[in-house]
């Protein structure tokens, strides 16, 4: 993790133990996890040298390591440091990602750092990793808006931009996935040619995949979609961002497609009350897809989607009534989702209220 001189000390115990999920220790879930980021980078990547920007333990400078990379790292915790293994202290140091680093690496790693960070000091911990390498593989979330020590939350295009100010285009023939849904890798352009060659071609294999998508959509080519099941239906209205296109809706379910990051908000035709729901969807995407759920009562619900088409039930429980209902779709490419109900399980009493309208 990294911030500020001064923010160091928020990234103690009691961060690391209750603010990622699972505790961040020492165990077979993180040292797996970041070994398969190391795996993929030397089998994809090769780096010789490699700097982990916000190494936090030193897992994955740890994991490289062990994979014959000259790694090393920085993170501004002093507790994170302190607790890194003792074979790896002379390779990790308490610092910030702003300061200048003493020499260049084939490599830096910078993962779920930025949004830690103002605006001001993101920008120039991007600047100083661009001076220092031609390669960059970075991630930031480009939702958790609720964790007290993000500040500077943003889609994958803003840091594209920032990037892109400093002569680094985004590799948009690598998947970064084996990071986050929303990694990426960014490099140092050659030609403006080079860069623009490198974007019509994921243009062109995008349409491509798009054409599929609406046939899908439209049922030209798609299986007929199993029943929701037990449970009633809740009707909803359907309104998108500039990305999303509704290409079928009947007042309970929709065909849609998604193009890109964006948002999707079901408008609900009555209060959900307290309750077991499921969301159930048809899902086909030409990269994976990562789908946020969140409610007025649930913060985030994360489901991964992979490339081939999928029939998710999915449960969510409300433990107080909620009027809205936003997935947040994340992915390289586009997607389609269908037959999308939200059922609510062996309900008491059925869902009340006036039926929505239709597509906001």
């Amino acid at each position: 993790m990294n911030g500020s001189d001064a923010d160091g000390a928020l990234y103690d115990d009691a961060y690391y133990e209750h603010s990622l999920g699972l505790p961040y220790r020492r165990n077979a879930y993180w040292l797996g996890f970041f070994g398969a980021i190391a795996e993929a980078i030397v089998d994809r990547i090769g780096p010789r040298t490699a700097f982990d920007a916000g190494c936090a333990l030193g897992f994955l400078v740890e994991a490289l390591r062990d994979r014959g990379v000259d790694a090393w790292g920085v993170d501004i915790s002093e507790y994170a440091i302190g607790h890194v293994a003792d074979e790896m202290r002379p390779y990790c140091r308490v610092g910030s990602v702003t300061e200048e680093l003493d020499r260049s690496y084939d490599l830096i790693t910078c993962i779920e750092v930025l949004e830690h960070l103002d605006e001001p000091d993101a920008r120039r911990a991007i600047e100083n990793f661009c001076r220092h390498t031609d390669d960059v593989l970075f991630s930031s979330t480009p939702f958790d808006v609720t964790e007290p020590t993000h500040r500077t939350v943003r889609p994958v295009d803003y840091w594209t931009v920032l990037f892109a100010e400093q002569g680094f285009v985004r590799d948009v023939e690598f998947d970064a996935g084996f990071v986050t849904p929303w990694a990426a890798r960014f490099g140092r352009a050659r030609s403006l040619a080079e860069a623009v060659g490198r974007y019509e071609r994921s243009l062109a294999e995008s349409e491509e995949v798009e054409a599929a998508l609406t046939r899908l959509a439209f049922g030209l080519e798609a299986a007929p979609a199993a029943a929701a099941g037990a449970g009633a239906n809740v009707p909803f209205a359907a309104s998108g961002g500039g990305g999303t296109r509704n290409l079928a809706f009947d007042g309970h379910s929709l065909w849609l497609l998604c193009e890109g990051d964006d948002s999707l908000e079901l408008k609900l035709g009555s209060a959900l009350e307290p309750g077991a729901y499921r969301l159930q969807l048809r899902a086909l995407a030409a990269e994976p897809l990562t789908l946020v759920a969140s409610t007025d009562d649930i913060d985030a619900t994360v489901l991964r989607l992979d490339r081939r088409p999928l029939d998710v039930s999915h449960p969510l429980r409300l433990v107080r009534p909620a009027r809205r209902l936003t997935l947040t779709l994340l992915t390289a490419g586009v997607a389609a989702l269908g037959d999308l109900h939200l059922v609510h399980d062996n309900p008491a009493v059925e869902p009340a209220g006036a039926e929505p309208d239709g597509p906001a």
